[in-house]
């Protein structure tokens, strides 16, 4: 099964690659720029904020050509018009519960320590008065969400964005996002 599936996306990765060069629209688009100077929207495949240009347009279209219209949709819109607001708050609480750890650790590196004690003591009330944070107990208390997430850390030590990329399901994000997710997804308690 994994083979196939590694088939798969190398067969999709190999494939977007293989598109060649950007082709001219059609002529009526043509407004008579062409010997003009002024700096204009291009994508070429050495342009060094996409360096995965082909692999990105293979996993573009598999998001919003297949997963779109086909998964994310009649799933997004069966829980926008079946599941009660009440349960939704619940279960954005539950998960924006699990994302307090990671932002302690975060504070904590930055040496925000009022930030990672509001942190903690969310992290705390939650999990243990609120039912694993199904309901937000320290909002009541004074304690207001206040997260940060470690690729704003990264952004703040001066490292540029890197290349953008695409992933199937997970959508767009670019290098130092990818990284600063995967840290704070390590540091969540959320078994995943």
């Amino acid at each position: 099964m994994q083979v196939r599936l590694g088939a798969w996306v190398l067969a999709l990765l190999l494939g977007g690659c293989a598109g060649g060069p950007p082709k001219s629209g059609p002529a009526s688009l043509d407004v008579g720029l062409s010997n003009h100077n002024a700096p204009g929207a291009t994508s070429t495949a050495n342009d060094p904020k996409d360096p995965f240009q082909g692999a990105n347009r293979a996993m573009w279209a598999v998001n919003f050509d297949v997963l779109e219209p086909y998964v994310a949709r009649p799933v997004i819109h069966s829980y926008a018009d079946y599941v009660p607001d009440s349960v939704k708050e619940g279960i954005d609480n539950f998960v924006n519960n699990f994302d307090e750890p990671s932002s302690m650790v975060n504070h904590l590196i930055s040496g925000d320590l009022p930030g990672a004690g509001t942190n903690l003591g969310r992290f705390t009330l939650n999990t243990t008065l609120g039912l694993l944070g199904i309901f937000d107990v320290a909002k009541h208390v004074g304690l207001e969400r206040n997260m940060l997430e470690m690729s704003t850390l990264i952004g703040r030590a001066d490292i540029g964005e890197g290349g953008y990329l695409m992933f199937p399901v997970y959508g767009p994000t670019t290098t130092r996002d990818l990284i600063g997710d995967t840290i704070d997804t390590s540091i969540s308690p959320m078994p995943c």
